[in-house]
C-alpha cells in the first residue's frame, strides 16, 4: 500500500513538474513573440490599438504610444488622440470616429499629427470592428507613421516639377518607349509641347508620332533607330518634324537602349526650333555681313554726295578733252 501511495506521489509530482515546464515554456514563447512583435513594430513605424466604443476604453502597444508621443503611464482617450491631430485634419478624424462609434464598421482616415515640439507628422490609421456574443463592438487597428514616405513624395514632387521646368525652359523634352509594338511609356510635358499633341488626348500611337516626322527624314529617322535597337547602341540623328498647322521644328534626338527583358527605349528629345542647321545658320550669317556691308556702302555714297553738293555752291571743277 505504502509503495503504491509512493507511486502516486511520484506520478503526481512528474506530471506538475511536466505542467510547469510546459506553462514555463509557453510564457517565455509569449515573451518572446511580444517582443519580436514589438520590435517589428518599432522597425515598421505601426503601433497597434484596442478600443471598445460602449466604455471608452483604449488599449494601446508601445509604438503607438511612442507615435503620438505619450508616456506609457497615460491612459490613451479619443480626447488624447484629438489633440494631437492638426486643426485642419481634426473635423475629418471626429466625424470618422465618431460615426464608426455609431456605425460600428470598420474605418481608415489619414491626417496630420502636431507634436509638442511643433513638427508634423503623417500617419494612416485603420481598424476592423468586432462584435462578441452580446454584441458589444470592438475596434482593433493600428496607426502607421508615414512622414518619412510624406517627405519622400514630397521631394519627388518638387523634382518632378524642377525637372518639367528645366525642360520647358531649353526646350528638353523626354520619352521612353518600347521597341516591341513601339507603345509610348513616358513622355513629358515638354515633349508634348514640341511635337504638338494633347497630353490630355492620352499618349500618341507609333502611327501618330511617325506621322509628325518630316517624310523627307522619315527614313533617315528609322534607319538611325533600327541600327541602335540591333547594335544594343546609343544613337543621335537630326530631323524635321511637321506640325499640322504647317510648322517646321528641328529636332535633335538622342537615344540610348535600355537592356532588360522588355527591351524599352530611353532617351531625350531636345527642340531645335530655335537652332537652325549649321548650314541654314551659314547661310544666315552670310547673308547678315553682306547686308552689313550694303550698309556700309548706302553710308559711304550718302557722305560723298553731301561733299560734292558741298563743293558745288564754292565754285566747278571739270576735265579737259
Amino acid at each position: 500500500m505504502t509503495t503504491k501511495d509512493d507511486e502516486d506521489k511520484l506520478l503526481r509530482s512528474v506530471v506538475l513538474q511536466n505542467a510547469n515546464s510546459i506553462l514555463v515554456a509557453r510564457q517565455r514563447a509569449e515573451q518572446r513573440s511580444e517582443a519580436y512583435l514589438a520590435e517589428a513594430q518599432r522597425l515598421s513605424h505601426t503601433g497597434s490599438f484596442g478600443w471598445r466604443p460602449c466604455s471608452g476604453e483604449k488599449l494601446w502597444s508601445e509604438e503607438t504610444f511612442r507615435i503620438f508621443q505619450y508616456d506609457q503611464t497615460t491612459i490613451p482617450t479619443v480626447e488624447l488622440v484629438l489633440q494631437r491631430v492638426h486643426p485642419e485634419d481634426a473635423a475629418l478624424v471626429k466625424q470618422t470616429i465618431e460615426r464608426a462609434s455609431q456605425d460600428g464598421k470598420d474605418f481608415e482616415y489619414e491626417c496630420r499629427l502636431v507634436m509638442p515640439d511643433g513638427s508634423i507628422k503623417y500617419v494612416h490609421v485603420v481598424a476592423h470592428a468586432l462584435s462578441d456574443e452580446s454584441g458589444s463592438i470592438e475596434f482593433v487597428g493600428a496607426v502607421t507613421d508615414t512622414t518619412e514616405t510624406k517627405r519622400a513624395e514630397e521631394a519627388l514632387r518638387r523634382s518632378e516639377s524642377y525637372l518639367a521646368e528645366a525642360q520647358r525652359l531649353t526646350h528638353t523634352g523626354s520619352w521612353v518607349w518600347r521597341v516591341a509594338g513601339g507603345d509610348a511609356l513616358h513622355l513629358s510635358e515638354e515633349w508634348y509641347r514640341i511635337y504638338g499633341f494633347d497630353p490630355q488626348e492620352g499618349m500618341p500611337a507609333w502611327e501618330e508620332r511617325l506621322q509628325r516626322v518630316h517624310q523627307e527624314d522619315r527614313a533617315k529617322w528609322q534607319a538611325a533607330i533600327d541600327r541602335a535597337i540591333t547594335e544594343k547602341s546609343d544613337y543621335e540623328v537630326e530631323f524635321r518634324i511637321l506640325l499640322p498647322d504647317g510648322t517646321v521644328k528641328y529636332i535633335h534626338t538622342a537615344g540610348r537602349p535600355v537592356l532588360n527583358a522588355s527591351g524599352d527605349l530611353a532617351g531625350g528629345r531636345p527642340s531645335a526650333s530655335q537652332r537652325r542647321p549649321r548650314a541654314i545658320a551659314a547661310g544666315h550669317d552670310e547673308l547678315n555681313h553682306q547686308q552689313h556691308r550694303c550698309d556700309e556702302g548706302r553710308q559711304w555714297d550718302a557722305r560723298a554726295r553731301h561733299q560734292i553738293a558741298a563743293s558745288g555752291k564754292r565754285g566747278s571743277c571739270g576735265v579737259r578733252h
